[in-house]
């Protein structure tokens, strides 16, 4: 079972840890370097980044797979047949029609909105490509450091899998929600619109409350990734 695997992998990584005299016995110990720490994003790509990085790509598919899907087909769909469905901006009849003040506010709050995930996505990338080492809290007195130790290939696939879908969905949603605020005929379409499509860009963190298994998501919480060094 699920539980059983990660109980297991758990069981090997605190192995590999107190033979390299890694493991801490009391969280005073680690957090001192707790910023140098991340965890991957509560969400359908962030379990899937960080099953990859644990198993492999393939193990990934079969934990996670349903759920990236799920997650990219449903907003992919929605950006792509939203964007299919606006008129032409030159041809638009309603385009900037509605009051500024209303049509700026709802482009600041949809941007900024959007934009919250911009640091996600980013360290999704850093960590999916670069991240060296990570631990996992049996308990708050008792932390494993291990070395990621799965080939740049399986690394690869899944920054394209898990970060680079993520960072074409998003932006096909950003263009494709500005362009429906501009061209909006009606205020309340323009409220009700900015709400809605907020919503589809968080299909993936819903997906992953609802189908994600307990197990599966108490090991994602539980387990965080050392930062890689930026260049100076």
């Amino acid at each position: 079972s699920l539980e059983a695997a990660i109980d297991d992998h758990t069981g090997q990584i605190f192995a590999q840890a107190t033979m390299a005299s890694h493991v801490k016995d009391s969280d005073a110990d680690s957090a001192a370097d707790d910023d140098d720490w991340d965890t991957v994003a509560e969400n359908a790509y962030g379990a899937f980044i960080h099953i990859s990085l644990q198993d492999g790509v393939l193990s990934a598919w079969r934990r996670c797979g349903p759920m990236l899907l799920a997650s990219v087909l449903i907003q992919g769909a929605f950006a792509y047949e939203l964007f299919r469905a606006l008129p032409d901006v030159e041809d638009a009849p309603h385009f900037c029609a509605i009051p500024s003040d209303l049509q700026l506010a709802a482009l600041g709050v949809f941007v900024t909105l959007l934009l919250n995930n911009v640091t996600g996505m980013a360290s999704a990338a850093r960590l999916s490509l670069f991240s060296t080492e990570f631990r996992a809290a049996k308990s708050s007195a008792d932390v494993a450091v291990a070395t990621v130790r799965v080939h740049w290939v399986h690394r690869g696939l899944a920054f394209v899998c898990a970060v680079l879908t993520e960072m074409v969905t998003w932006t096909g949603i950003l263009a494709s929600g500005i362009l429906f605020i501009l061209t909006a005929e009606s205020v309340d379409l323009v409220i009700r619109s900015t709400v809605a499509i907020i919503f589809v860009q968080n299909v993936d963190e819903i997906v992953f409350e609802a189908y994600c298994s307990a197990a599966l998501k108490d090991y994602v919480r539980a387990t965080k990734y050392k930062k890689p060094e930026l260049p100076k």
